[in-house]
């Protein structure tokens, strides 16, 4: 197996990844030309003797806090429903579990386990100036293709 199959690999995640972030993108403006607020937060620390919890919800543009308290669930729930009673918030998780994950097809002669450790290796352990060395690429064009969506699209 030659060195060529995992930067092909790297290549095509990368390739994988920004088509993940252009429809997320996507689906970003889709939800704000409707009108919809898009938010994130949720529990921000642990729950006391009583089962309550802190928690944040803020807006995802901005970080400006939208609502917080200390409360159990349905605590929070009815805060959530008092603060946006038109239920145009929207979380972002939601947004970027609907554009999925980046996939690669399988690569003839890259072993199944050995691509899953790449995959490993390129969305959570790898500095984008390693990538950028391994498959001879410049810095400038590989660190935005690593980016989770959500980061992504925030520093664009």
């Amino acid at each position: 197996m030659s060195d060529d199959l995992t930067r092909l690999y790297i290549r095509k995640w990368l390739d994988a990844n920004e088509r993940v972030q252009e429809q997320f993108a996507q689906r970003v403006a889709e939800v704000e030309a409707a009108g919809h607020r898009i938010i994130d937060g949720g529990q921000t620390g642990s729950y006391d003797d009583a089962d309550r919890a802190p928690w944040a919800i803020t807006d995802w543009r901005t970080g400006a806090v939208l609502a917080s308290g200390c409360d159990d669930y349905e605590g929070y729930s009815a805060a959530l429903d008092e603060a946006d009673p038109d239920n145009c918030w929207i979380l972002v998780d939601n947004l970027s579990q609907q554009t999925g994950l980046p996939e690669v097809d399988p690569i003839p002669g890259l072993p199944d386990s050995l691509a899953e450790a790449l995959q490993e290796w390129v969305e959570s352990k790898a500095a984008p100036l390693d990538i950028a060395a391994w498959i001879n690429e410049r810095l400038e064009d590989v660190e935005p293709r690593m980016k989770n969506e959500v980061d992504a699209f925030l520093t664009t």
